[in-house]
């Protein structure tokens, strides 16, 4: 009788497991609006069907900064140009010199419990996350 509860209880949280969290295979799913936030920088991202995104970049006592570009789906989310400033990059890689605030980047977008993020950060749980869908 414990060994039957033990494996409902295993299956049970097998099955919430990939309910709540899982890397997302489909482009359409990825279409939308992100936010970020750290401190006082807000970043937001428009990713569109017809593959560009618009980034808007908002730093407490500076100019927002509006980047465009290209995003292509090759199993993950490919962006050229995503302008990620030095104010939220966690420490240790802030001071390397090969850092650049500006870059190509490859996320492995994911669906945690109902809302998809894309990973900048995962140590530092800075994220994008999907505020609207498109």
């Amino acid at each position: 009788m414990i060994g039957q509860l033990l494996r409902q209880l295993g299956l049970l949280s097998l099955l919430c497991y990939q309910i709540g969290c899982f890397v997302i295979s489909s482009e359409q799913k990825v279409i939308g609006t992100y936010e970020l936030k750290v401190n006082s920088t807000n970043l937001t991202l428009d990713i569109f069907s017809n593959h560009t995104f618009i980034e808007t970049v908002r730093e407490s006592g500076l100019e927002t900064k509006r980047v465009s570009g290209h995003w292509a789906w090759t199993g993950a989310l490919a962006i050229d140009s995503l302008y990620i400033p030095r104010s939220i990059v966690p420490q240790e890689l802030s001071k390397l010199s090969t850092y650049s605030e500006s870059d190509h980047s490859v996320f492995w977008p994911e669906w945690h419990f109902g809302t998809v993020i894309l990973p900048i950060f995962p140590d530092e749980n800075i994220n994008f996350r999907m505020i609207r869908t498109r």
